[in-house]
C-alpha cells in the first residue's frame, strides 16, 4: 500500500508544524472542549489523497459560505471529500480506515493553474491528442474523387440509394459493384453525403439492412495542419493486449465523462453515468479542467471513485476566513490493534526518557576490513593455557596470524600453470585484496605485499562458489602469504574450519563473516558517559547496536555531540522499548470515554492543562491547547492518541446526545438563542454523514487518530518504503526533452511521431553503478535490450521496473529468481551504439498486466498496458 502526505511536503514533521504552528483545529480536542478528531494545516498546495482508496462520498459549493459567530463574521467552505483505505497488515488480516478532506476550495475560486490540475473527481477532460491515430477507409467525393474524411475503424457507415451526381463514382461502380455510395455521421455530428467508398467484405462487415461497420485499418487518417485530426479510440473493454473491440473513435476536441481509471485507461461515461468504454489515459492527451456541472448544487454525493495515494483530491478553501483544509483519520475497527508482530516483521522504537544516562564501551574492537576466503589458513597465537581457563575472555577468542590468503592477481603475471600440482611458476609481489568490478576493471581496493613465492596454489574455492565475475578470465583467485603479518581476532563459534593440531592452524571452511582488530570479548562498561539526554528521544531498531557482555544483552545508542555510543543494559529500559507493531503499546488508546460531542477525558486534559497553566471552568481555550503542544513531550502524546468518540459530521449524533441543550448549561452557560440561531446552523452547515451514512460503520464508535502520526506508524512498518534514486546522486535528465516519459519517438519526414517514449532516461557516465529502488525478486535476468545494451527486470512488490540501456558485465548474483535488497547493484550503466551520450533507461508497470512488458501490438508506447510514468517516483527518490 503506497502512503504519502497529503501535501507535497517531504517531512511528516513539516506537516505536524503546519498544525501546531496555526491558529486552531488541533487532535483530539478544540475550543470549548468539543471533540476534533482531525488537524488543520494552512496551505496553498494541491491536497493529495494520503494512500489509495475509493472516493465513497463528496461535496463541492460552487461559492464560499458566509456567518456570524458573535461578533465574528465568518467566511468558509463545506465542500469535502472522504476516500476509504484498506491496508493489509503482515498476518494477511486487514483494516478498513478512512480519511476526510473538510473546508476545501469552492469550485468557483479556482485560479487558471488550479483549474489544469484539478481534483479527480470533479474532472472535466478535452481530448487533445492525435498521438492514437486510427486507420480505416477513405470517403471520397462523388464528383471528383476528392478524399473528405477516414471512417475509422469501428465505425458505422449507410448505403445511400439516391441518385449519385458525379460522373467518376457512376464510372468505377460499374467497373467494380465494391464501390459503393455512403452517408456517414461523425461523432461530433456532422454528416457526409455524396460520397462513396470501396467496401468489400474485408472493408465492411453487414450489421443489419443498409449499415455496414468499417472493420479495415489500411487507409491513414487526415491531418492537414498537424493538429487537427482523429484522437483516441473508445474501446469495450480496459487494455490493448486483449484485443478488445473498438467501439468508434472520439477526434480531438471531444469532452468525456471520466470514471474510474483501470491501470491506465480510463473508463468513459455518458451523461447518466453509464460506463460506454474505455480510452487510453495518455500523458498529456487531455485537457483537464474543473466540470462546474459537477457540483451537484452543493448536495452530499455518493460515489464509488478509486484514487491512488497522491492523487489531487482538492485545494485548501476557508475556515473562520483562513486558507485551511481540515484532514482527519478515523476507523470503526479496533481489532486491528491487538495484532502481534513475529521475529520477521519486528520494528522496535527505543522511548528514552530526559535524564537518561548511559556507560562507555571501552576496551571495544571493530570488524577488519580484509576478508578471509575459504581455504585461508590462520595461525594460532593465543596461548593454550590462557584459552583453557574458564573465567579467561580467551575461552571463544583467538588471536591468529595470516598464513595463506586468498588474494586476486592479473593472470598475465602467474605465468604458466602446472595441472598437475594445481600450482602456478612465477613470482608475484603484490596482488589485490579485492576482485576489480567489471565497470572498474583498474583495481582500486588495497594491494597486499606477499612473499616472494615460487610455488602459487590456485584458489579452486573462489570459482566453485561463483566469485568470479570478469568473463575474460584477466584475473585469478590464489593463495599467498602477506609479507607483513596480518593479525587479528576471531570467534571460534562464528568461524567454520578445520584445525590442524600438529601445526596449530585452522583453514576456513567458508569465508569468515566476523574478523576482530581486538579481542572482541575483552569489553567493559564500567566508565559513565559524559552525555546525558536533555529531552525525551526515540531511536529506532535499524539505529542501534546490541552487544553481550557476562550474559547480559547491553544497546548502544548515537548521541548528539557524542563521537562513541552510550549504553545500557537492556534489562533497564525494557519498559521503554516499544513493537510498532504492537499497537496497543505504540499508541495511548483511550476506549471507555463519553460518547456524546465533548472531550470529558481527564488524561487529555490534564496533559493539556499542565502544559499551558490553568484553564478556567475546565474549559480548553484553543490558545491553551496551542500552548500545550509547543512542548515536544504534549505534541508527541497527542500525536499517539487512539480516542473513541462520535463524528462531529452528523446532526443525528447531536440530537441523541443532547448537545444542544448541554451548551445551554454549565459550565459553557451559552445563551440558549446564541445557541439556536448562530452555532446550530454554522455545525448543521457543515455537516455530511446523514446525506452520506457510511454503510456497516456505527458513527457513535469511531477511533480517531491524529493523521500524521498515522501515517509516521505507517512508515516505521515500512509500508511506505523509501523509493530509492537508481544513482547514488541525483540527475535531472528525465525532466528535460527527450529524456521524459512521452516524449515522441521515430518522427516520419512529416514530422509526425509513431511512438512515445516509454520511460524515462537518466543521464550518467558510462559504468555508474544502478541501485535496486526497493527490495524485489529478479524475474527477468539480463538480456539484449535495444542497441547493444541490457536490461533487467525486478518485481519490487508494488510495481516492477526494467533498468534497460545497461552494461552487458551484470553482477552474477541478479539471476531470474534471485532476491535482491534496495540499494543492491543490479548493473551498470551502458553505451548504445552510435550515441555519444550513455545513460539508464527506467520503466514502471503497476504489475495489474502479466506477459512481456514489450508489446509492438500497444500503441503509442509498444508496452504492456500497465506501463506508468517513473518520473513522481523518480522526483521523491531518496539516495
Amino acid at each position: 500500500m503506497s502512503i504519502r502526505l497529503p501535501f507535497n511536503i517531504q517531512s511528516a514533521d513539516d506537516i505536524c508544524k503546519l498544525n501546531e504552528n496555526g491558529s486552531g483545529g488541533f487532535f483530539p480536542v478544540g475550543a470549548n472542549n468539543f471533540w476534533h478528531g482531525g488537524i488543520h494545516l494552512q496551505n496553498t498546495g494541491a491536497v493529495t489523497a494520503i494512500a489509495d482508496g475509493t472516493i465513497i462520498a463528496w461535496r463541492a459549493s460552487d461559492d464560499w459560505l458566509s456567518g456570524q459567530i458573535n461578533k465574528y463574521k465568518l467566511t468558509y467552505s463545506n465542500s469535502f471529500v472522504c476516500i476509504k483505505h484498506n491496508y493489509e497488515l503482515p498476518n494477511k488480516k486487514t483494516i478498513d480506515f478512512y480519511t476526510v478532506y473538510m473546508h476545501l476550495l469552492p469550485m468557483s475560486k479556482y485560479d487558471d493553474m488550479q483549474k489544469k490540475n484539478p481534483p479527480v473527481h470533479l474532472q472535466s477532460l478535452t481530448i487533445n491528442t492525435v498521438v492514437d491515430p486510427p486507420e480505416g477507409l477513405r470517403l471520397r467525393n462523388c464528383k471528383d474523387g476528392s478524399i473528405k474524411i477516414v471512417v475509422p475503424c469501428g465505425e458505422h457507415v449507410l448505403l445511400d440509394h439516391s441518385e449519385p451526381t458525379g460522373k467518376k463514382f457512376i464510372a468505377l461502380s460499374k467497373y467494380d459493384s465494391a464501390y459503393k455510395m455512403v452517408t456517414y455521421t461523425d461523432s461530433s455530428g456532422k454528416t457526409y453525403k455524396d460520397v462513396y467508398c470501396y467496401l468489400d467484405t474485408t472493408r465492411g462487415r453487414a450489421c443489419g439492412a443498409d449499415t455496414y461497420q468499417i472493420i479495415t485499418t489500411e487507409d491513414p487518417p487526415l491531418i492537414t495542419d498537424g493538429k487537427k485530426g482523429w484522437g483516441l479510440r473508445l474501446r469495450s473493454s480496459a487494455g490493448a493486449e486483449n484485443k478488445s473491440n473498438i467501439i468508434k473513435v472520439l477526434p480531438r476536441g471531444t469532452a468525456i465523462n471520466a470514471g474510474k481509471l483501470v491501470g491506465n485507461w480510463l473508463e468513459v461515461l455518458d451523461d447518466s453515468n453509464t460506463k460506454i468504454g474505455y480510452v487510453f489515459n495518455y500523458e498529456n492527451g487531455f485537457t483537464r479542467t474543473v466540470n462546474a456541472k459537477n457540483s451537484q448544487n452543493s448536495k452530499v454525493v455518493k460515489c464509488n471513485i478509486p484514487v491512488k495515494a497522491g492523487d489531487v483530491i482538492g485545494y485548501p478553501g476557508r475556515y473562520w476566513s483562513e486558507n485551511v483544509v481540515h484532514i482527519e483519520l478515523f476507523t470503526p475497527d479496533i481489532e486491528f490493534m491487538k495484532y502481534k508482530h513475529d521475529s520477521e516483521h519486528e520494528k522496535l522504537i527505543y522511548r528514552l526518557r530526559a535524564g537518561q544516562k548511559f556507560k562507555k564501551c571501552s576496551g571495544s574492537c571493530s570488524e577488519k576490513s580484509i576478508p578471509l576466503t575459504a581455504g585461508t589458513v590462520l595461525k594460532r597465537l593465543t596461548p593454550y593455557e590462557k584459552i583453557e581457563k574458564k573465567e579467561s575472555p580467551y575461552v571463544n577468542s583467538r588471536e591468529v596470524q595470516v598464513e595463506s590468503i586468498g588474494l586476486w592477481v592479473t593472470r598475465s603475471e602467474l605465468g604458466g600453470y602446472d595441472n598437475g600440482i594445481y600450482d602456478y611458476k612465477n613470482a608475484i609481489s603484490k596482488a589485490y585484496v579485492t576482485y576489480p568490478t567489471s565497470s572498474n576493471p583498474t583495481p582500486s581496493t588495497e594491494e597486499v605485499e606477499t612473499h616472494n613465492k615460487k610455488s602459487i596454489k590456485r584458489n579452486f574455492g573462489a570459482f566453485q562458489k561463483g566469485l568470479v565475475l570478469y568473463k575474460d578470465t584477466k584475473y585469478r583467485n590464489v593463495f599467498l602469504k602477506p609479507k607483513n603479518p596480518l593479525k587479528g581476532w576471531i570467534k571460534s563459534n562464528e568461524i567454520s574450519f578445520t584445525w590442524d593440531n600438529d601445526a596449530k592452524t585452522y583453514t576456513l571452511k567458508e569465508t569468515a563473516k566476523k574478523w576482530y582488530d581486538n579481542n572482541p570479548e575483552i569489553i567493559s562498561f564500567d566508565q559513565p558517559h559524559e552525555v546525558t539526554l536533555e529531552k525525551d528521544t526515540e531511536f529506532e531498531s535499524n539505529d542501534v547496536e546490541t552487544m553481550t557482555y557476562k550474559n547480559e544483552e547491553w544497546v548502544g545508542f548515537k548521541l548528539e555531540g557524542a563521537t562513541d555510543r552510550g549504553w545500557v543494559k537492556k534489562s533497564d529500559i525494557k519498559d521503554s522499548i516499544v513493537d510498532c507493531y504492537d499497537w496497543e503499546k505504540f499508541f495511548t488508546t483511550l476506549t471507555d470515554k463519553s460518547e456524546d460531542g465533548f472531550c470529558d477525558v481527564k488524561e487529555i486534559i490534564k496533559e493539556i492543562e499542565s502544559k499551558s497553566g490553568n484553564t478556567q471552568d475546565k474549559l480548553l481555550q484553543a490558545d491553551e491547547i496551542r500552548r500545550a503542544i509547543k512542548d515536544p513531550t504534549t505534541a508527541r502524546y497527542l500525536r499517539r492518541l487512539a480516542v473513541r468518540h462520535p463524528t462531529e459530521w452528523s446532526s443525528l449524533v447531536d440530537d441523541s446526545t443532547n448537545k444542544w441543550e448541554r451548551l445551554k448549561k454549565k459550565p459553557w452557560k451559552f445563551d440558549p438563542d446564541f445557541v439556536e440561531t448562530q452555532i446550530k446552523p454554522h455545525i448543521k452547515s457543515l455537516q455530511w454523514w446523514d446525506d452520506a451514512m457510511i454503510d456497516g460503520v456505527d458513527m457513535m464508535k469511531l477511533w480517531f487518530f491524529h493523521p500524521v502520526g498515522f501515517l509516521k506508524h505507517f512508515n516505521k512498518l515500512n509500508v511506505n518504503e523509501p523509493f530509492l534514486f537508481p544513482f547514488k546522486f541525483k540527475v535531472n535528465s528525465y525532466q528535460k526533452w527527450p529524456a521524459r516519459f512521452g516524449d515522441g519517438r521515430d518522427k516520419d519526414e512529416s514530422g509526425v511521431y509513431h511512438r512515445k517514449h516509454a520511460g524515462c532516461d537518466l543521464y550518467a557516465p558510462i559504468g555508474t553503478e544502478i541501485r535496486a529502488v526497493r527490495d524485489g525478486i529478479v524475474i527477468l535476468e539480463p538480456y539484449h535490450f535495444y542497441n547493444g545494451t541490457y536490461a533487467v527486470e525486478i518485481n519490487h512488490g508494488d510495481f516492477i521496473c526494467r533498468y534497460g540501456e545497461m552494461k552487458r558485465d551484470i553482477p552474477s548474483d541478479i539471476k531470474k529468481g534471485a532476491k535482491v535488497k534496495q540499494g543492491q547493484i543490479v548493473g551498470y550503466v551502458g553505451k548504445l551504439k552510435g550515441m555519444s551520450q550513455s545513460m539508464l533507461h527506467f520503466e514502471m508497470f503497476t504489475g495489474e498486466a502479466t506477459g512481456n512488458l514489450s508489446d509492438k501490438q500497444n500503441p503509442p508506447y509498444m508496452r504492456r498496458w500497465d506501463i506508468i510514468n517513473p518520473a513522481e517516483w523518480l522526483n521523491e527518490g531518496v539516495l
